[in-house]
């Protein structure tokens, strides 16, 4: 069984916000033309990540799916 914790849900609320906000800086410089085509791809991952920022999006999705199929027990019920 699976001990559910708000802290857990909101640090995976806040990983899902940044990695969309770095995405759209990464888009947005892109799209500058000047540099930012060697820093970012028209994504908006950052090239010298070793990681994309989507694939990571999406492990993250992948991740909380697979949680939330799991039973969670009521702590306070306890």
């Amino acid at each position: 069984m699976q001990i559910k914790f708000f802290r857990d849900e909101a640090m995976v609320q806040g990983a899902v916000e940044y990695l969309n906000s770095r995405l759209a800086f990464g888009k947005l410089v892109h799209q500058s033309g000047n540099e930012g085509s060697k820093y970012f791809d028209h994504e908006g991952n950052c090239l010298k990540q070793n990681i994309k920022y989507t694939e990571r999006l999406k492990q993250i999705q992948q991740f909380t799916s697979e949680e939330q199929k799991k039973p969670s027990i009521n702590v306070r019920a306890l």
